[in-house]
Parts: C-alpha cells; sequence; structure tokens
C-alpha cells in the first residue's frame, strides 16, 4: 500500500504518468487511475517513452514497427516502469 492511497482492492493502480521521456525510472510523476483504467507504457528507445493510465478497454499492445516501437499495459501499482514486452508484428501478405 502506498501512504494516502488505500488498499488496492479500493482504487485504481498508481501510474508512472510522463510524456516523452528517454528513461521511464526517471519519471517521478504518479497518476491515480480509475478502478475502470490500466497502467501502459509506449515508445521505442529511438522516440521516447510515455507511460499513463488508460481505459481498460484500450486496445493493448498497440502496433509494433521495424523501429522497435514497444506498448504494454499492466495493472499494478506503477507497472508501467520498463517497456520489456514488444508488441507482436502482424505480417499481411
Amino acid at each position: 500500500m502506498y501512504a494516502g492511497h488505500g488498499l488496492r482492492s479500493d482504487r485504481g493502480p498508481l501510474c508512472l504518468d510522463c510524456d516523452d521521456i528517454e528513461n521511464m525510472a526517471l519519471c517521478k510523476n504518479l497518476a491515480l487511475c480509475a478502478k475502470d483504467e490500466m497502467c501502459t507504457i509506449y515508445g521505442s528507445h529511438f522516440t521516447h517513452f510515455d507511460g499513463k493510465c488508460v481505459s481498460k478497454n484500450f486496445q493493448c499492445p498497440g502496433v509494433a514497427s521495424a523501429g522497435g516501437f514497444c506498448q504494454t499495459c499492466c495493472d499494478q501499482d506503477m507497472c508501467n516502469s520498463n517497456c520489456t514486452r514488444p508488441a507482436e508484428v502482424a505480417i499481411v501478405g
């Protein structure tokens, strides 16, 4: 439990909330998401990363590209600190 935020079962997750940051480990902003939201992180080492709350209806992971784009979603406190699971690439022939 994080001080002042109550039990996780009574609230949405705490997410890192930063835009265009080179390394999410440097993000110091937290957002308390609604119960119907989850955390996301997306970007690449070339474009930087964004982290925030999104609706649980949001389609995640997102579109992958040859540039190493990554997007993940999760529903635990501060789980969007690292984009380690690249999105699947669909090849249409």
